[in-house]
């Protein structure tokens, strides 16, 4: 029993040690896989991030939050302004409409990046307090979103 004790506790200490944030800066990301109504969402994810989720009677918001808090934000439902983000006119840099998707781009204080990309007007995606550097692989990551 003993020796069934310690490998356990072996096995459990390994098996959390794959989870420790690497002490490098850099971003990485891990692929997810949501099914929201008849939706299923396919998409890459920061690896080292908390998911929420909250549900409302009409919807549910899924959040990714990085240890900067930094996040990606996942809408789906009814009951919600469009855009989601609020940002000043001043502060977006692109807004454009393409094969059904609305997307809003910009910076604050030209160190905080965010995006809102409205899906078919009834799924959205965010990310906002991104550094950045780490705009570049968020852009990506909504960029690669596929909804079947």
């Amino acid at each position: 029993m003993k020796l069934l004790m310690l490998s356990w506790h072996i096995f459990l200490i390994q098996a959390c040690s794959h989870y420790t944030k690497p002490s490098s800066d850099e971003l990485q990301i891990a692929i997810d896989t949501i099914k929201i109504g008849k939706n299923i969402i396919y998409f890459n994810k920061p690896l080292y991030s908390r998911k929420s989720i909250m549900q409302y009677e009409e919807g549910v918001f899924i959040t990714y939050t990085l240890p900067d808090s930094s996040y990606l934000l996942i809408q789906a439902g009814a009951m919600v302004n469009s855009p989601i983000s609020t940002f000043k006119k001043s502060e977006l840099l692109d807004h454009k409409i393409n094969n059904g998707i609305e997307t809003y781009k910009g910076i604050r204080n030209n160190k905080i990046c965010f995006r809102e990309d409205i899906y078919y007007k009834k799924i959205h995606f965010i990310y906002d307090g991104v550094k950045p550097k780490n705009r570049m692989i968020f852009d990506e990551i909504i960029d690669n979103v596929s909804i079947k």
